[in-house]
């Protein structure tokens, strides 16, 4: 060990070694508070960390352990340490960024917790070595493709890493409940602390368009849906906006607008020459819900109308005098100058009816660093899809990059044409993004599965042509995701539970590229960490919706 040429497992010992010093800093300092970070502390991070990579290129001739940094014997042991300590954030339920840690160690709290600070702080800069290194490289005659493909990915990186966690301290996210025909110009933060805006807003107007309510049979016991038993349902008619009548002591429903009007449904049902009819509702905040009993077991209810839509017609009035009118809902934000107003909720037990707006107002200045840094990845993963010579195009990849774009759009044609993106999808859902981020992902995990079978089959060359298209469209998808939650939610990366998963998998992949980078022969190794990525991505895919860590704060999870 430490004699030259270093391998793994030098690597391994100096994450060890940053593990050990984050848990010692966790003990002595407790969790990393990233807004403490702020203006002008951010940009002194920034300067220093490019300052040492500078320096630390300038040194690798002198002194090896920073030419060893930029290789992949170096990268491996860190991205291996770095997808342990993702993995388990994506295990644990993780607090509030400004609560206390719930366990004695910090991990509940990952990302205030050192030593993933550490792990994570040391790959950033093993990655801005390697962005010097490409560099040089390149100046030296290195082929323009092979620098373009590193540059654009590894810099991509940096700049998505680097500006994103230093912006995070200067991102203000300030949350308005807007009442309607109330104008207002303060709001609260993640602190709960009352913040004043260079802006007010006025609520216009708040509506609410829906789907078709549906009906269901369920269990008179419990309440729990079943299936029909023999019951033959049928639907009279549909009123969107109705409200009880009592006639001869049988509530029935007439149309109606005034304030409350709920959804109806005059149903019949029909068994073994029984049967009989009778309205049913959901309800609301005024009135109570309307079933039709079927017998002693079964009851015809109707299920709580969900939104396809909701926006808020709202006025703006800035300092310098101007007046801004427009519709704002979800995945539609509205900017204000170096702010966004996103529709964020509404008051959920009056539904329709509701006369407040949660609007949240976010201000991100680092935004087009991250974006730039994005736009490269981008760029990096679609160079992984091209061959990296003009011989034997099918032992380079190239058909296997073709079949993967004629499988993307085979499958986005058809997904629209059985008119699956117009579903009974909650808001969010309606996104330009829904389509290619869905799709790409689906063909870089049929890559990627069958990149685990070659791998199991001993067919390693045919693995290795797998794995590369997989993980492009793996970074497509990450990417387009990144993009549509910024439109949707304000922010690109929230470290939710299932953009925790999403990470382990695509920092495995990546891995997996540099372990064949360096060490061809371990063939052992490369099926067993596909393996792992393999499990990785199933619980990214649909695992994750069972994990405690996911109940009730993942936003992917899709249950309401």
């Amino acid at each position: 060990m430490w004699e030259k040429p270093w391998k793994y497992k030098e690597g391994f010992a100096l994450c060890g070694v940053l593990i050990v010093a984050g848990l010692l800093l966790q003990w002595v300092l407790g969790p990393l508070d990233w807004t403490l970070l702020g203006r002008p502390y951010n940009w002194v991070l920034l300067g220093l960390l490019i300052f040492c990579t500078v320096l630390g290129h300038a040194l690798s001739g002198r002194f090896y352990v920073f030419e060893w940094m930029a290789k992949a014997t170096a990268a491996v042991p860190t991205l291996l340490t770095a997808s342990l300590l993702t993995v388990v954030m994506g295990l644990t339920r993780q607090v509030a960024p400004h609560s206390e840690p719930t366990d004695t160690l910090g991990i509940t709290r990952m990302l205030g917790f050192w030593p993933f600070v550490l792990v994570y702080g040391y790959a950033v800069y093993q990655v801005g070595l390697a962005v010097m290194t490409t560099v040089m490289r390149w100046r030296m005659g290195a082929s323009l493709w092979r620098a373009l493909l590193f540059g654009c990915s590894h810099l991509g990186l940096w700049l998505a890493m680097v500006c994103g966690t230093l912006g995070s301290s200067d991102m203000i996210r300030v949350k308005m409940v807007a009442q309607e025909g109330v104008t207002d110009n303060q709001g609260v933060d993640d602190r709960h602390r009352l913040v004043a805006l260079p802006f007010s807003v006025k609520l216009e107007d708040f509506g609410i368009e829906q789907y078709a309510p549906d009906m269901t049979v369920v269990h008179r016991r419990d309440g729990m849906p079943t299936d029909q038993s023999g019951w033959e349902i049928t639907a009279f008619d549909t009123l969107d906006w109705a409200v009880p009548a009592m006639k001869d002591s049988v509530v029935s429903f007439v149309p109606g607008r005034t304030y409350g009007a709920t959804s109806a449904m005059l149903v019949g049902a029909r068994k073994d020459g029984k049967g009989g009819v009778g309205w049913i509702s959901s309800g609301n905040f005024m009135y109570q819900p309307q079933s039709l009993f079927l017998d002693g077991d079964y009851a015809v209810v109707m299920e709580e109308p969900r939104p396809r839509r909701y926006y808020s017609a709202v006025e703006v009035r800035t300092k310098d005098g101007r007046t801004l009118r427009d519709t704002v809902e979800v995945n539609h934000p509205l900017k204000v100058n170096r702010w966004w107003i996103y529709q964020l909720a509404y008051d959920e037990a009056k539904g329709r009816w509701s006369r407040i707006s949660i609007l949240e107002m976010v201000r991100d200045p680092w935004l087009h660093s991250v974006y730039a840094g994005f736009i490269m990845m981008l760029l990096g993963a679609v160079l992984l899809l091209l061959p990296k010579n003009r011989v034997g195009l099918w032992r380079s990849g190239l058909t296997v990059s073709l079949m993967a774009v004629v499988a993307f759009l085979f499958i986005y044609v058809t997904l629209v044409s059985v008119g699956y993106f117009e579903r009974k999808m909650m808001p969010a859902l309606h996104s330009p993004w829904f389509g290619p981020h869905i799709v790409v992902y689906m063909v870089g995990y049929s890559c990627l599965a069958l990149a685990t079978v070659a791998a199991l089959l001993r067919r390693q060359a045919v693995a290795d042509l797998l794995v590369r298209p997989g993980l492009s469209f793996l970074t497509f998808g990450m990417l387009f995701g990144a993009f549509w939650a910024k439109e949707a939610w304000g922010t690109y990366w929230s470290w939710d539970p299932k953009e925790t998963w999403a990470a382990a998998t695509w920092t495995l992949y990546v891995t997996y590229l540099h372990l064949r980078a360096s060490r061809q022969q371990s063939r052992g190794a490369a099926t067993a960490l596909l393996m792992i990525a393999f499990i990785c991505l199933q619980m990214c895919w649909w695992g994750v919706n069972y994990l405690p860590s996911a109940q009730a704060t993942s936003i992917h999870t899709y249950t309401s």
